[in-house]
């Protein structure tokens, strides 16, 4: 990915007479690309938890989720807030015609965020027997240690070509790369593993997903070679300068993880491990119900921060309300449906009553999702107009504050407790957000409340 893509990128619209394409029809390319994304990932990931909740014991499926939360956080922290920065910085330049500077600014994040995912991989496999006894007593074994080490690294480095697409509106590769492959590819392993040996491990699951995230990664390096011409010379960005935009990334996106993963640590610092699978098959169908909103912040920070460069304010503010309202009233339908039918939901999916148990535990989370959806893509317009710093500051103080009261009232008050705490720090956090974003940049990113002018938006051009 280099100047010659990204020269190719701005002017193969132009090819055979044809016009570059408008925000309008990038957004719908995009919209389109990613939400085939989510959408793909979302069964094939529902067809997995159906799967792995008949196949797996509640110990084995409680690991499962505590090990796959904990990736997903170290995945965050190993990208160093350079996921966003190149999400940022690509547009940016491309907009200013500095396109060396494009080419700097992906060679840099993905050698930074290879070494940070490789040293913490080391660090996974030299504490592996401690984190064993603490956290996975019964199901915990060396080899699982080593392949969620070996997943840390290869999930990182897909997950910054997946961003690198993005940056450029090459919305089709990015969805791609970003889920598309290895969450299908994983499905299919652990389908044909189960129809050879006629039952399943933690082992098994994990070794099939390590297969199919490499084979992602490899086929995301042929595209880059494809598109790389090694005679650029690249304008690099100062470390210093790479650091300020990325560093207060890195706490928020950092913070905002462990708001809505750390629950399941903290559930599994008092809880049995069938109690840690009955808060995770809860807390997993919740995170696929934020599908929406990451669909909007995927779709739409490289347009937020090509439109703040232009200083096209209304035009900015009609584009992420009217998405914020298109991923705010489907949530809203799904939780009522919810009220009656998520303890049906929950045994249809697990194939086991016990999970049934759960469905307090999917109402209140889901309060929290409902919330985050309507406050619309807050964080994503803070970050992508330079104001990450009162993301960082939002993110941080809301996480611990809510991490300390659930860590306290968890012993008393159980898995409840702890989902009542962190629907709230959710709340919280995106009402801030969105109160934030309008006052620093003078645009509003909430959902509209009228019907009315939520179909004027979309008709408006």
């Amino acid at each position: 990915m280099t100047e010659q893509y990204a020269r190719r990128r701005a002017t193969q619209n132009r090819a055979g007479g044809r016009q570059p394409r408008s925000l309008r029809q990038r957004l719908m390319s995009g919209g389109a690309w990613t939400l085939a994304n989510r959408l793909l990932v979302l069964v094939a990931q529902f067809l997995l938890l159906a799967l792995l909740g008949r196949s797996l014991p509640p110990e084995a499926l409680g690991g499962y989720f505590f090990l796959t939360n904990t990736l997903t956080i170290l995945v965050v922290v190993c990208q160093a807030g350079l996921s966003q920065g190149v999400v940022r910085l690509i547009p940016e330049s491309q907009e200013k015609g500095e396109l060396g500077a494009v080419v700097a600014a992906i060679i840099q994040a993905l050698t930074v965020t290879t070494m940070l995912s490789t040293i913490s991989a080391v660090c996974i496999i030299a504490f592996q027997q401690p984190l064993i006894e603490r956290f996975l007593p019964n199901t915990g074994t060396f080899m699982i240690m080593l392949i969620t080490a070996l997943l840390l690294i290869c999930q990182t480095a897909l997950r910054i070509c997946s961003e690198v697409y993005r940056g450029f509106h090459d919305f089709k590769n990015a969805a791609l790369f970003g889920g598309i492959i290895s969450s299908v590819l994983t499905l299919f392993v652990v389908l044909g593993w189960f129809a050879l040996s006629g039952h399943l491990t933690l082992r098994a699951v994990l070794t099939a997903t390590l297969a199919a995230t490499v084979a992602a990664l490899a086929l995301a390096g042929i595209s880059f070679y494809r598109h790389n011409d090694l005679t650029v010379k690249p304008d690099w960005w100062s470390w210093r300068y790479l650091v300020g935009v990325a560093w207060p990334i890195l706490v928020s996106t950092g913070a905002n993880i462990l708001l809505t993963r750390a629950d399941l640590w903290i559930v599994a610092s008092f809880a049995s491990e069938q109690t840690i699978g009955l808060y995770g098959a809860a807390a997993r169908l919740m995170v696929m119900l934020g599908m929406p909103f990451v669909l909007a912040s995927a779709v739409l920070a490289p347009s937020i921060a090509q439109l703040n460069v232009r200083g096209e304010k209304a035009r900015l503010q009609r584009m992420v309300r009217t998405v914020a309202t298109a991923g705010a009233y489907p949530t809203l339908i799904v939780i009522l449906l919810l009220i009656p039918f998520g303890a049906l939901l929950l045994r249809l999916i697990y194939g086991n009553d016990f999970f049934s148990e759960g469905h307090l535990i999917l109402l209140i989370l889901g309060a929290g999702q409902l919330v985050s959806s309507w406050a619309g893509v807050a964080s994503q317009m803070l970050m992508m107009t330079g104001h990450q710093l009162q993301v960082m500051y939002i993110t941080l103080a809301v996480t611990v504050v809510t991490i300390v009261t659930a860590t306290l009232v968890g012993a008393d008050a159980g898995v409840i407790g702890v989902a009542y705490c962190f629907s709230g720090g959710l709340i919280l956090q995106n009402v801030m957000m969105a109160v934030m974003a309008k006052r620093v940049t003078g645009v509003e990113t909430m959902a509209y409340w009228n019907p009315i002018a939520f179909v004027r938006a979309v008709r408006s051009r």
